[in-house]
């Protein structure tokens, strides 16, 4: 194959990648996973707290059901990762250590 017909060959591979989109659910699932992990160790000890903060989440993924763009994917990684790294072992820490200013859309 001659270094033409590769170049081709990968322009037409991104676009039919491209076409069907970006995984915006799978984002979603894995930004609510890291919330609700963070949210459940910070709030441990405060069932009502933790619940409230939980439900604040509630339908989120359902906001971003048929967005294919990877825009939407990438604000949706980049949250996931503020929340990952966020220290969350208490309310106060959680409060102060999870920065989500740099996730845009």
């Amino acid at each position: 194959m001659t270094t033409k017909n590769m170049l081709i060959a990968a322009t037409m591979t991104l676009m039919t990648l491209t076409a069907c989109g970006a995984d915006v659910e799978a984002a979603c699932d894995a930004y609510i996973s890291s919330v609700t992990d963070c949210i459940n160790e910070a709030y441990a000890d405060d069932e009502d707290v933790k619940a409230s903060t939980l439900a604040a989440f509630d339908g989120t993924c359902d906001a971003y059901a048929g967005i294919k763009e990877q825009s939407t994917a990438d604000y949706l990684d980049c949250l996931n990762a503020a929340y990952a790294d966020a220290d969350c072992s208490t309310p106060e820490s959680y409060s102060s250590t999870l920065d989500i200013s740099g996730c845009t859309q």
